[in-house]
C-alpha cells in the first residue's frame, strides 16, 4: 500500500501543479476572446514556429557551455555536453516541480558525475541565475530606450509589469554588489565553529568561498557575461520571429527587436518568484502587457506571441529534458532520488 501511494505521489503534485496553471490562465484569459487567440495561434506560420525552435535550441548550446565554465573556474574540469544535459534536467524539472526544486537534480548529477560537493553546486547554480538576471536586467534596459525611441512607450499602460521588473531588476544589482564584495569566500564567515551553528557557517564559507571563485576577476566575468548576453539575445530572437509568425506588422525590424528585447526581459523577470510551474501565466501577462503598452497591437495578437513563445520554450525544454534524464538516468519525477554512476561523465 505504501510503494503504491508513494509511485502516486509524483503524479498527485503534478495533477496540483496543472490545476493551479489551469486556475491562473483562467483568470489571465478572462475576457478574451477565446476562440480568436487559438485561431490566431492555429494560423501561425508554421515554417517560422520552426525556425522559432531552432533559435531557441542553439541557444543551448553556449548555455551548457556557460555552466561547464562556471564550474571550471571552480576547479572541476566538466564536459559542455553533459553539464547542457544536467541544466536541461534542472530546468525541465523546475516546469514540474514549484519554487525551483528542481535544481535540486542538477546539484544531484554534478555531485555524482563530477564530485562537486552539494555547497558548490548550489553556488554554482546561484553564479548562474546572477549572470542570467544581469544579462535579461541589461537586454531589458537597452529594449526599454529603444522601445520609447521607436513607439514611444506609455508606461501607464504596463506599469504594473514594469514595477515588478524594476523591483527585481533592482534587487539584482545589489545582489551583484553584494557578490562582488563577498568574492574573497569564506574569509567573509567565521568557521571551525562546533555543533549544528559551527558547521552551518562551515557551508555558507563554503558556499561564498565557491561563488566568489566565479566572479574573482574581469576576465572571467567579461567572458562569463559575454556568454550571457549571447543566450538571452537568442532567447528574444526566438520571440522576434514568433512576431512574424502570427502576422503582428512592424514598420521596421528594428521596432520588433526592440519590443521584443524589452517584452522578453520583462517577461522573465516576472516570473523570477515562481508562483507557477514554469512560471506560467506570469511570463505571459508581463509580455503582454509590455506589448500592449508600446504598441497599438491588441491584446489578442500580444497574448498569441507570449503564449506560443513560452510554449516553443517549454516545449524544447521538455523534450531536452527529457533526452537528458534518460541518458543521464535521472528522475524528473523524483529528482533527488537519481543513482547516477560518477564514471558515466
Amino acid at each position: 500500500m505504501r510503494g503504491t501511494a508513494r509511485a502516486l505521489r509524483p503524479w498527485l503534485r503534478f495533477t496540483a501543479l496543472l490545476a493551479v496553471v489551469a486556475v491562473a490562465a483562467a483568470f489571465f484569459l478572462d475576457g478574451f476572446d477565446i476562440s480568436g487567440l487559438v485561431e490566431r495561434i492555429a494560423d501561425a506560420d508554421g515554417a517560422l514556429v520552426a525556425v522559432a525552435v531552432v533559435v531557441y535550441a542553439v541557444s543551448w548550446i553556449p548555455r551548457g557551455t556557460r555552466y561547464r565554465n562556471i564550474l571550471g573556474r571552480m576547479g572541476y574540469g566538466c564536459r559542455a555536453t553533459a553539464m547542457t544535459g544536467a541544466v536541461f534536467v534542472s530546468q525541465t524539472a523546475n516546469l514540474v516541480f514549484p519554487a525551483r526544486a528542481g535544481d535540486g537534480a542538477r546539484a544531484y548529477v554534478v555531485k555524482k558525475r563530477n564530485g562537486v560537493p552539494y555547497s558548490e553546486g548550489v553556488a554554482s547554480l546561484a553564479a548562474e541565475r546572477v549572470l542570467d538576471l544581469v544579462a535579461v536586467v541589461a537586454l531589458g534596459c537597452a529594449g526599454a530606450v529603444w522601445t520609447f525611441t521607436v513607439f514611444g512607450f506609455e508606461p501607464a499602460k504596463g506599469s504594473g509589469a514594469l514595477v515588478a521588473a524594476g523591483g527585481v531588476g533592482g534587487v539584482t544589482v545589489a545582489a551583484v554588489g553584494a557578490v562582488y564584495l563577498l568574492k574573497q569566500g569564506s574569509g567573509v564567515v567565521p568557521t571551525g565553529g562546533e555543533g549544528v551553528l559551527g558547521k552551518v557557517a562551515d557551508g555558507v564559507a563554503d558556499f561564498l568561498g565557491s561563488l566568489g571563485s566565479v566572479f574573482d576577476d574581469r576576465d572571467g566575468i567579461a567572458r562569463l557575461a559575454g556568454a550571457s548576453l549571447v543566450i538571452w539575445f537568442l532567447d528574444v530572437s526566438t520571440a522576434v520571429v514568433l512576431f512574424y509568425a502570427v502576422g503582428a506588422e512592424f514598420s521596421s525590424v528594428g521596432g520588433v527587436v526592440a519590443l521584443s528585447l524589452l517584452a522578453v526581459s520583462v517577461g522573465n523577470l516576472a516570473k523570477v518568484v515562481p508562483a507557477t510551474p514554469g512560471g506560467v501565466g506570469l511570463y505571459e501577462a508581463g509580455f503582454s502587457s509590455v506589448v500592449v503598452g508600446a504598441t497599438s497591437i491588441g491584446w489578442e495578437v500580444a497574448v498569441a506571441v507570449a503564449v506560443l513563445d513560452h510554449a516553443v520554450k517549454n516545449g524544447v525544454t521538455v523534450v531536452g529534458g527529457i533526452g537528458s534524464a534518460l541518458a543521464l538516468n535521472v528522475s524528473l519525477t523524483r529528482p533527488a532520488d537519481a543513482d547516477v554512476d560518477v564514471n558515466q561523465a
